[in-house]
């Protein structure tokens, strides 16, 4: 059964910081117009829509089963400005959802710098959502799901604007203004950097965790959080699932120790992306957590880039080529 407010979701637990949130549910209890709390148990069908979707925890939100990472989108320090720019982001944004990825997830301090300007990840992110070219897509498969962040540093509004940030109303205008930003009347999943079981006394099911997970990077998997996360309808979310393009054929023209390190595992990509009709090496990457049952979020700046992720959509590894990039992955640790 729904409950009367669809739509906010907090994440990422942490007992450290559960004094910091003794009194997050009265703020739950608070929460009015453009803050909805998601507290449904209904299951929706992984397998729907071809088996590119995937139900997020235990919401009825619909998502691709890869989504977009958008930390670099404004980000002079990232080469915005320079190496991309907004309609370079904006025609990747396009590429994506018509090739079926409808999950950005993105955070109020995102490219921070250029808020003045109009220019920060959820300030394009809303001018993306406005395209014709996005609302025509919307009719006629999915329409974009925006995840954006809370961040419980008390001096975080030195960076985005406004004062010292304490209490429990600064969750509430730190929603506010995100939601002025993307240009919209709601935030499909709203994330904080910290929350914990304590959710769970004000029936508000904690959707996603996001962690850092890949091929290279796999503690979230041995120390047993992915399983965990499976047995409580929890989505892992993978941030860096590429390792900054590490786990790509670039990595091939580099010497450095690193580069040199994982290149038996990337022959090993490459044989299996070949095996799978054509798929690049960062394609069969991405499909490995999927198989696993991560939601990885790669970064993406070009319409390439978009067309490779959304290749990811379609096919998936056969059992024994997950076995053997696992046993890849154990070697190369060892």
């Amino acid at each position: 059964m729904t409950s009367a407010f669809p739509c906010l979701v907090l994440h990422l637990p942490s007992s450290r910081f559960m004094g910091r949130f003794e009194k997050l549910g009265s703020c739950c209890k608070r929460v009015r117009k453009g803050v909805r709390l998601q507290c449904t148990s209904r299951a929706v069908d992984p397998n729907a829509a071809g088996g590119k979707l995937t139900t997020l925890g235990k919401t009825s939100l619909k998502v691709s089963k890869l989504g977009v990472g958008t930390l670099q989108w404004g980000d002079p320090g990232s080469g915005f400005g320079d190496k991309y720019v907004e309609e370079d982001l904006g025609n990747a944004f396009d590429e994506l959802v018509k090739g079926g990825i409808n999950f950005f997830d993105t955070a109020e301090v995102y490219g921070y710098q250029g808020i003045p300007s109009g220019k920060s990840a959820e300030q394009m992110i809303g001018r993306f959502l406005l395209r014709q070219a996005i609302q025509e897509a919307s009719k006629a498969s999915l329409s974009p799901k925006i995840a954006t962040k809370f961040f419980t540093i008390p001096w975080t509004n030195f960076l985005v604007g406004g004062g010292f940030r304490l209490g429990r109303k600064s969750l509430l205008d730190a929603l506010t203004a995100s939601l002025k930003r993307l240009g919209k009347s709601k935030i499909d999943l709203y994330q904080m950097e910290e929350a914990a079981d304590l959710l769970a006394q004000y029936r508000v099911p904690l959707a996603s965790n996001q962690v850092k997970y890949s091929l290279l990077s796999r503690k979230a998997e041995e120390e047993g959080l992915l399983k965990v996360c499976k047995e409580r309808s929890i989505t892992l979310i993978a941030y860096s699932p590429l390792e900054s393009g590490l786990l790509s054929a670039k990595t091939f023209q580099r010497k450095d120790r690193r580069a040199l390190q994982v290149q038996p595992l990337l022959r090993t990509l490459e044989k299996i992306g070949q095996e799978s009709g054509g798929k690049s090496i960062t394609q069969v990457a991405l499909n490995y957590l999927v198989c696993k049952g991560a939601l990885p979020i790669p970064g993406c700046k070009t319409t390439n880039q978009a067309k490779e992720h959304c290749g990811v959509l379609d096919w998936r590894l056969e059992a024994d080529q997950v076995a053997a990039l696992d046993q890849e992955a154990k070697l190369l640790k060892a």
